[in-house]
């Protein structure tokens, strides 16, 4: 493992960051509350080792079961019209989508895992592949006026909570394993990575019942007498034969897809604000009966509803990868 960067006046903050440090001798009007109960993960690392590699005063603000953040006590060395956090989380997120969008970032090794140094905007952000299937470890760190190199510091911080992250339950692969199983292997001569999670971490994902997806999702269970414990989600998405394809599969244990494909179609549309002139029209393809969903908005392309046994698939592809998805499918 690295030692602690050393405390530095030179930072490589790019362009965003030093556009702050004009207006960081101004008074600071954000608002700071400590969280006096964050969420499991803040465990990963304790205020007084952020605020040792940060050289200056750091405690924990909120957190989650899968995210945490650390923000500079207002007033302390590093304080500016911005703050300064840092924050640490295990995404649902694929690592491979990393290097292709940020093909100018800069490799990194974190205790033998491939890592990625975003380019700078706004500030510094580090991810991970942690070797969990759909999941990426990300660090992000804002501080104009820290004295700290923010590469080494948040490579030095990722060793801590790599060698720390198999302690937690998140690391533990959770979903349907019997639901992925349903996703073609391969589409194009490309594997297919596919993603499952459970109904309450999409909610969390979600933020909650306020969300209009969320709400609609929840009424719909409420009304079969199922919950989110009941819901298991999957999803795999990329780029084949040189167009974006995406599949969402979603699975109510014991509930008809025909029954639920209502509720799933009425979240989706809400999730992708379709407008009042969306459209629902029957369709087949390689011998399955569909419903192709029009959102109503310009450009946003085709969604193909496919209910089957307890899974009402959402399918999102253009030909041939279109009909090959729907050839794989149960």
């Amino acid at each position: 493992m690295r030692s602690k960067p050393v405390s530095s006046f030179v930072m490589r903050f790019g362009i965003a960051l030093a556009l702050c440090l004009g207006v960081a001798g101004a008074t600071t009007a954000r608002t700071f509350a400590q969280d006096p109960t964050p969420g499991t993960f803040c465990a990963v690392l304790s205020p007084d080792e952020v605020s040792d590699a940060m050289y200056t005063t750091f405690v924990t603000s909120k957190g989650t079961d899968s995210a945490c953040e650390w923000d500079v006590v207002p007033g302390e060395q590093g304080d500016s019209i911005f703050g300064a956090y840092l924050s640490v989380e295990v995404e649902r997120a694929k690592y491979s989508d990393i290097a292709q969008a940020f093909p100018d970032g800069t490799k990194e090794s974190v205790l033998g895992h491939d890592a990625l140094l975003a380019p700078p905007f706004f500030g510094i952000r580090l991810y991970v592949d942690v070797g969990l299937p759909g999941r990426r470890l990300t660090l992000g760190l804002l501080g104009p006026k820290l004295n700290v190199d923010p590469e080494a510091v948040l490579v030095y911080l990722a060793e801590i909570v790599v060698e720390r992250l198999p302690s937690f339950p998140l690391a533990a692969p959770a979903g349907d394993t019997e639901l992925a199983s349903l996703f073609p292997a391969s589409l194009g001569g490309q594997p297919l990575e596919v993603t499952t999670d459970r109904g309450p971490d999409l909610l969390r994902q979600l933020e909650g019942e306020q969300n209009p997806a969320a709400s609609a999702l929840l009424q719909g269970l409420t009304e079969i007498g199922k919950t989110p414990d009941d819901v298991t989600v999957g999803s795999a998405y990329g780029t084949v034969a040189g167009a974006a394809m995406a599949i969402l599969a979603v699975r109510v244990a014991g509930v008809d897809a025909i029954v639920m494909a209502p509720t799933v179609v009425g979240a989706f549309g809400a999730y992708v604000s379709a407008t009042p002139d969306a459209t629902q029209t029957p369709a087949t393809i390689a011998g399955k009966d569909v419903t192709q969903f029009n959102t109503g908005r310009p450009g946003a392309g085709q969604t193909y509803v496919y209910p089957y046994g307890e899974v009402v698939w959402l399918v999102f592809a253009a030909e041939p990868t279109l009909t090959e998805i729907f050839e794989k499918l149960p």
